[in-house]
């Protein structure tokens, strides 16, 4: 499988880093039982270093136009939605979509860059409670008081704790109850 998560100037480090220890933790459970790990990218519009969370230092390891296709794909949140006005981004996110993902996850205020796209019209969806509003307008279908929800294969989160719940969602869809227990007790839960 080929997982990513977008990196961007201002996206939230958590909103990053937790996914990405989920899907490192699962590589970590499927080397232990001697399987085949999964490419894990952290992808950007560019490869120049860029900062999470305005200090964080990242460097993307794919641009998007290197990036194969994906089976899932991350897009984090930032202040009030990041790159939810970078046309490169929302080109890229639903020509990954487009090309058949297993799973497009929203973390946070990334529902509003996923939203952005038109993928979310009609949809339920959920976001950080102080941008629910900006969703509805956005077109989502928008249920309160859920920490993460799937509509059909797109998941959207109402923050980055329920972005890791999310994560793991979809190791559990992949790989089983029993992989998403292990990957969750390497992540301390």
């Amino acid at each position: 499988m080929h997982i990513g998560i977008l990196v961007y100037n201002g996206a939230r480090a958590l909103d990053v880093v937790g996914p990405m220890d989920v899907f490192s933790a699962m590589n970590d459970e499927l080397a232990s039982k001697g399987k085949e790990m999964d490419n894990i990218f952290l992808i950007g519009e560019k490869s120049d270093k860029l900062r999470l969370s305005g200090i964080m230092p990242i460097t993307p390891t794919m641009t998007y136009d290197a990036t194969p296709e994906l089976d899932i794909l991350v897009v984090p949140g930032g202040n009030g939605g990041g790159e939810g006005g970078n046309p490169s981004t929302l080109r890229f996110i639903t020509e990954q979509y487009s090309s058949g993902l297993q799973y497009l996850i929203g973390v946070c205020t990334g529902a509003l860059v996923v939203a952005e796209t038109g993928l979310l019209g009609g949809r339920e969806a959920t976001t950080h409670p102080d941008h629910l509003n900006k969703l509805e307008r956005k077109g989502a279908s928008v249920v309160r008081d859920v920490p993460y929800i799937r509509d059909e294969n797109i998941i959207t989160t109402r923050n980055v704790l329920q972005g890791i719940e999310g994560c793991l969602y979809a190791v559990r869809m992949n790989y089983g109850a029993v992989t998403k227990g292990a990957v969750a007790h390497r992540l301390g839960r």
